[in-house]
């Protein structure tokens, strides 16, 4: 989905709105239909809606939101599509809810893996849960072994993604089988990981409802165990994968430990309250005064490669010149550097950010020009030294 489903909207007008828009759509529909989930499962509109409105307020999914366009934020929907489509006994959503899953990435076999060990333990649904697993398993496969090593040119047994895990092997299934094998240390790690960040605002209520906590097992266990911070802490939209699965194991704890229904809205009111208030939440940032003099800066270079930062790169155009800047990928020799250090340095830190500036000005084969509204451009110098 994330390679097709939107060329249309390019192909009417190149412009990254038409992906903002979706995401927000995506996150919108995700809580309708999570509350229709939290309402089958608590019997109790009212209490549904607070918990629907506690996942929009969530600081993961707001996070999500304005982060830029990402397909993750269509897992949410996949979930309680799924969720909805066992509740509801109605095949056609277990269907959508899985196609939707597949089509975004191929860590998708970590939710439907999720669900169908879920609904094979719970509800004995063993015929659903081996349909969504295989579903997922295959997709995967697809994706792995014949889609992405034809685009990328990587070898399938070895993706770049895999020195995530760096430190538990060199590879995929070597990093498993050390996780499996070593629990104290696993259990460790994901101690000092962003799990207990993501239970907090829901008062560690998945705890008692182990139908959505075992469904976010295979996704919540490598990316808490995971080297690679950002990861490790579910910051960004990596949570995307996981949240909707702890929403409703909150939903089904919300009922196990409560038995009246004033007791129950409480407690809802309470998971609301805390989501809105426990952590970043949305804000409204003013633009950058830079933005305008991106585009000359840019055109400045004629057809030279570019690196340029993060928070600036979604302004940059679409010429293939012109790249992100990240850790991955050092700067070659011959690539220009567009920077803006006072504005979010992500994926690097604002000391990582000054380290670099100071390590291109004392660079005597780039030559560095300050421009308007606070933008740096190191170009590098031809032969002549200029």
């Amino acid at each position: 989905m994330r390679a097709t489903a939107f060329l249309p909207l390019y192909a009417i007008a190149a412009s990254n709105l038409g992906l903002l828009a979706a995401q927000a759509f995506a996150i919108a529909a995700g809580a309708a239909a999570g509350f229709l989930v939290f309402r089958r499962i608590l019997d109790d509109d009212l209490g549904a809606g607070m918990l629907a409105a506690a996942f929009l307020l969530n600081a993961s999914t707001a996070r999500t939101v304005q982060y830029g366009f990402h397909p993750e934020a269509f897992y949410p929907l996949a979930v309680f599509l799924l969720w909805l489509g066992l509740l509801s006994n109605r095949p056609w959503l277990l269907v959508a809810g899985t196609l939707l899953a597949v089509g975004v990435k191929e860590d998708s076999v970590l939710i439907l893996a999720g669900f169908a060990l879920s609904v094979a333990i719970f509800p004995r649904r063993y015929r659903v849960g081996a349909v969504v697993g295989a579903a997922g398993i295959a997709a995967f496969l697809l994706s792995t072994r014949l889609v992405m090593p034809r685009i990328s040119g990587a070898s399938p047994d070895r993706p770049w993604y895999a020195s995530y895990w760096a430190s538990w092997g060199d590879s995929l299934p070597s990093a498993a089988l050390a996780m499996v094998t070593h629990p104290l240390q696993l259990g460790r790690t994901l101690l000092h990981s962003g799990i207990p960040d993501l239970l907090e605002p829901l008062l560690l209520l998945p705890l008692a409802g182990p139908e959505g906590l075992v469904a976010a097992l295979p996704a919540l266990v490598p990316y808490g165990g995971a080297d690679f911070r950002q990861l490790r802490g579910f910051a960004l939209y990596y949570a995307m994968p996981v949240l909707p699965f702890l929403f409703v194991g909150t939903a089904y704890g919300l009922r196990r430990i409560t038995k009246t229904l004033p007791g129950r809205r409480a407690v809802a009111l309470l998971v609301l309250c805390v989501c809105a208030l426990d952590g970043g939440s949305y804000t409204f940032r003013r633009p950058n005064p830079a933005l305008p003099d991106i585009a000359p800066a840019l055109a400045s270079l004629g057809g030279r490669a570019v690196r340029i930062q993060g928070s600036l790169y979604p302004h940059a155009g679409y010429l293939a010149s012109r790249r992100v800047l990240d850790q991955a990928h050092p700067v070659a020799p011959s690539e220009a550097v567009l920077l803006d250090p006072e504005t979010n340095p992500y994926p690097f830190t604002r000391t990582e950010m000054a380290t670099l500036v100071t390590k291109l000005d004392s660079d005597a084969g780039y030559r560095r020009s300050n421009m308007r509204g606070g933008l740096i451009l190191f170009i590098p110098r031809d032969e002549t030294g200029r």
